[in-house]
Order: C-alpha cells, then sequence, then structure tokens
C-alpha cells in the first residue's frame, strides 16, 4: 500500500491498495461531491421512480391491454420481463465505457436521463 500526500484547501491523503484502487482520507462528503451523502440516495430513488411508475402502469392495465389486443396474460408478462432484462442488461455496458473514461459521468447521466 502506498499514500500520496497532496496540498489542496481541504487537506486529504490518497492511499493506493495492492490492486491499484485509490482511496482519498481526510475529506467529508461536501468536499467531494459539494453536497451531502444522502442526496446519493435521494437521486437514484428519483429516477427509480419515474421508471418504475412506466413499468408499473404497464402491469395495471393487462385487463385493458387484453380486451384491446386480446392478449393472454403470459404475453403481457413476457414483454415485461423483456424489458426488465434490457433495462438493466444495459448497466453492463454502459459500466464499462464509464470505467474506462470513454463515457464521462456527466455524459452518462444525462443518457440516462434523455433514456
Amino acid at each position: 500500500m502506498t499514500t500520496t500526500d497532496i496540498s489542496t484547501s481541504v487537506p486529504f491523503r490518497q492511499v493506493t491498495d495492492r490492486n491499484g484502487r485509490v482511496y482519498r482520507l481526510g475529506e467529508t462528503d461536501r468536499d467531494i461531491m459539494g453536497r451531502p451523502r444522502w442526496t446519493m440516495v435521494l437521486f437514484p430513488w428519483i429516477g427509480m421512480l419515474g421508471i418504475s411508475s412506466s413499468e408499473y402502469a404497464f402491469t395495471s392495465a393487462e385487463e385493458t391491454l387484453h380486451d384491446a389486443h386480446m392478449w393472454a396474460s403470459g404475453h403481457i408478462f413476457w414483454l415485461m420481463g423483456v424489458w426488465i432484462f434490457f433495462q438493466a442488461a444495459v448497466a453492463f455496458p454502459a459500466g464499462q465505457l464509464r470505467e474506462s473514461g470513454r463515457l464521462p459521468a456527466r455524459s452518462a447521466m444525462l443518457l440516462g436521463a434523455l433514456g
């Protein structure tokens, strides 16, 4: 493990473990992000609330879809499963792009919000 002392307005120390991950010690959540840590729970919760309302509306419209298009319950929930699968599957390539540095966090968030 190696440490690096860097002088900034907020004193902190960088610690690198044997896997190459870098940790910053001595800073508070407001020093790093400019906002309290609980907002990092609130913002994703709001995003999930936005997409979940569409998913719940789709599944709650089962009877209407059946009457309008003669879809069986199995077809409706299979379609919902495919939607959820692809919604979750996009996380892996997006994470790879983010970690490689080809997709900055700001751009990833904006693309996700538009999606």
